[in-house]
């Protein structure tokens, strides 16, 4: 382009040209550009305000799409992983969508792999998850195997890696119990108390050494050491207070309080709220009783092929404070949905459908996940 324009400049406009006079007395009448020059320069100025017209178009296209990020992935998706990559990374995938309000197939496939694996976070998340937003039948068996799974990994858990319980994790637990539950619940807590009767020797030793010397004398490795003698023992009775707990909310007649406030008071356990025990199956997770419709545009065949961000209706409604940072996530089966919108670590959670190929029905709905982290 730069060759190009030095074509366009005229002889006679160079310094040392033979055709321009480099002396004093120069003629007055001085030869005017030919038409070529003149339609040379025109052009270049042309090309330049097209130029700047189009590096406009660009900044604002970049300024709009700068910080969005949409991605809405397809539930079969999930069941392709599962099958290539094992089901752990398609639970990883799914995090803590519950697509069972979506695509029931999905849902039933990875629960049913499930009772095929050891147990890991991911599939105590997507259980408790099920548990926790639907009125999915036959949850009971799942979570039973959940405890038969988490009773099993508690044996093979070496006690410098021992953890905590969650106890956010266990109204699920009450909530799907059937006949068989308050049995897997005993051998969880006998599993526990096994491991506190072999970790209690040491804890005896780092009460002991602690009590030897004052707070103040132990340095940072001999106070290190002594409470790692003395950690796994304090973890296997506050796991023993909070599966005690469970079973008493659930009414077993193997509870023993004296036991309990034992467990509570080696564990170290803080006051637990007990309105964590008042979930309800399914019924929180819809919190308009009537869905906003929104007229679409254009006309759409799924979820995916929605333009979200120059839908109007949509983006006047739910995009319009945003400042064009955000993100949609989440999944799609056909014309159903769930998504969340993200804008300055704020989401806001949807179920929609696709009706009549240009309306978007949205209902707002509770956060998806439970308390694991």
């Amino acid at each position: 382009m730069f060759i190009g324009w030095l074509t366009c400049i005229p002889a006679v406009l160079l310094p040392h040209s033979p055709c321009r006079s480099t002396t004093a007395n120069a003629p007055a009448n001085r030869q005017m550009p030919i038409a070529s020059v003149v339609m040379c320069n025109f052009k270049k100025i042309k090309r330049m305000k097209r130029g700047k017209i189009i590096i406009l178009i660009l900044v604002s296209i970049f300024i709009k799409s700068y910080g969005q990020e949409i991605d809405i992935s397809n539930t079969k998706d999930l069941i392709s992983i599962s099958k290539s990559e094992g089901l752990i990374s398609a639970l990883d995938k799914l995090d803590w969508y519950p697509i069972q309000h979506i695509d029931r197939l999905t849902t039933n496939y990875l629960l049913n792999q499930t009772m095929n694996e050891p147990y890991s976070d991911n599939i105590e998340r997507f259980l408790l998850n099920l548990t926790l937003n639907d009125k999915l039948a036959e949850l009971a068996e799942p979570i039973n195997h959940l405890i038969y799974l988490k009773t099993k990994f508690a044996l093979e858990t070496l006690p410098d890696k021992y953890q905590e319980i969650n106890k956010d994790n266990m109204p699920p637990i009450v909530i799907n119990s059937n006949t068989k539950t308050e049995i897997y619940l005993n051998k969880y807590y006998k599993t526990w108390l096994y491991l506190a009767k072999k970790n209690r020797a040491n804890y005896i030793l780092g009460k002991s050494n602690y009590l030897k010397y004052n707070s103040d004398s132990l340095d940072i490795s001999s106070a290190n050491k002594t409470y790692d003698l003395m950690k796994p023992y304090k973890i296997c009775n506050y796991n023993c207070y909070i599966i005690m707990l469970t079973l008493k909310k659930m009414g077993s007649s193997s509870v023993d309080d004296k036991k309990l406030s034992f467990h509570k008071k080696i564990g170290e356990v803080q006051d637990i709220n007990m309105s964590i025990f008042k979930y309800k199956k399914g019924n929180t997770f819809l919190k308009d009783k009537t869905p906003r419709i929104i007229k679409l545009s254009k006309r759409y065949k799924t979820i995916k092929d929605i333009d979200f961000t120059n839908e109007l209706n949509f983006e006047n409604k739910y995009l319009k404070e945003m400042n064009s940072d955000f993100g949609i996530y989440g999944f799609y089966n056909q014309k159903s949905g769930i998504i969340d919108i993200c804008h300055d670590h704020d989401c806001n959670y949807f179920l929609v459908k696709l009706i009549d190929a240009n309306k978007l029905q949205i209902y707002r709905t509770t956060m998806f996940s439970t308390s694991i982290e």
